[in-house]
């Protein structure tokens, strides 16, 4: 899910294999990116995706990059009929992916990507014009709990000083990983198993910050939203980018130190992984994202689907896009 200026937000309908748009209020979305067989403006074949599983929007110039699962490979839409691939195919070489799951776009560094290759259990640089990628994090084709390890990761965000975060899903945990460093240490989570204490998380599956900092956490198999408050100086200096569209996490510039409360206080959802379709319930969130003041949306669609907005200090959530499963414009099925 990415929020723009306006408020439309663009949803990745992963089953259906496409991008949808909804703006303020509508009953509908709008297909922006798949949906159906499309030119590849890189070999001229007729193509399709296959279940992407994550997409970064560039703010600026709203094109669409997206991690086509089934495809190994990373695709970006340029319009809602155009579309190239930028790398990848099957296998563990540094030019390869095994299912990537997401993915992050340094727009600052000339669109140096990061690439969550979930099945290689890796995350992988790839600078701009490089025809290979090179591992920052994980070992490839090799997972474990370990810190120089990863199992199944979902989802990487990236500040302006080269500090990935990373959400290991198999390990229930999110990491803060330096690039260039051998190892990252965990800032959500813990070395257990994942549980349901405000301390622990299970099978997480996406992540946001605010701009000030505070960590939410996509808490899946929990049915829950998790908020972990930062503890540095109040002087964080924050992103150039929008508020609204949160594709950036802080900049930590003023506050090399920081960390992360150990206890988490759930924001939207149980606090015990009760599932449900009531106001104060979610069932296996998918995402979250940090719009305009503060305010949390959640996509969760095991048996719902629908996108939350919870405002700050509600427990209540207001449904803003209220689906059913479907392949329809006003449906979608495993969405992020």
């Amino acid at each position: 899910m990415s929020i723009d200026a306006n408020g439309n937000i663009y949803i990745l309908d992963g089953t259906s294999s496409r991008v949808t748009k909804w703006t303020p209020g509508s009953t509908s979305g709008i297909l922006v990116a798949g949906g159906g067989p499309f030119i590849d403006y890189y070999d001229g074949h007729i193509d399709s995706m296959g279940e992407p599983g994550g997409m970064f929007m560039d703010p600026q110039s709203s094109f669409i990059w997206i991690a086509d699962t089934d495809n190994h490979r990373i695709v970006k839409w340029v319009n809602s009929t155009t579309a190239l691939t930028v790398c990848g195919s099957y296998g563990t070489n540094p030019d390869q992916f095994i299912q990537p799951m997401g993915l992050f776009i340094d727009t600052a560094a000339g669109n140096t990507f990061y690439v969550v290759d979930g099945g290689n259990h890796r995350i992988q640089r790839w600078l701009s014009g490089a025809t290979s990628g090179t591992t920052v994090a994980g070992m490839t084709s090799y997972y474990g709990d370990r810190l120089d390890q990863l199992w199944d990761p979902t989802a990487v965000l990236v500040d302006n000083n080269q500090n990935m975060y990373i959400v290991d899903s198999s390990n229930s945990r999110i990491l803060k990983w330096k690039v260039g460093a051998s190892s990252g240490v965990i800032i959500a989570g813990n070395l257990q198993i994942g549980g349901q204490t405000s301390s622990q998380l299970w099978y997480p599956n996406s992540i946001s910050f605010s701009q000030n900092g505070t960590l939410y956490v996509a808490d899946t198999q929990n049915n829950r939203t998790q908020r972990f408050t930062i503890t540095c100086p109040t002087n964080i200096s924050t992103t150039t980018v929008s508020s609204v569209t949160t594709m950036m996490p802080i900049s930590t510039t003023n506050c090399s130190m920081t960390i992360w409360a150990k206890n988490a206080t759930t924001i939207a959802g149980s606090p015990i992984g009760i599932a449900g379709l009531t106001s104060t319930l979610l069932s296996y969130p998918a995402d979250v994202r940090v719009g305009a003041n503060d305010a949390i949306y959640v996509i969760d669609y095991d048996t719902y689907y629908r996108l939350q907005i919870f405002n700050p200090g509600s427990l209540s959530g207001i449904t803003i896009i209220n689906a059913s499963a479907g392949t329809n414009l006003n449906q979608f099925y495993t969405s992020k």
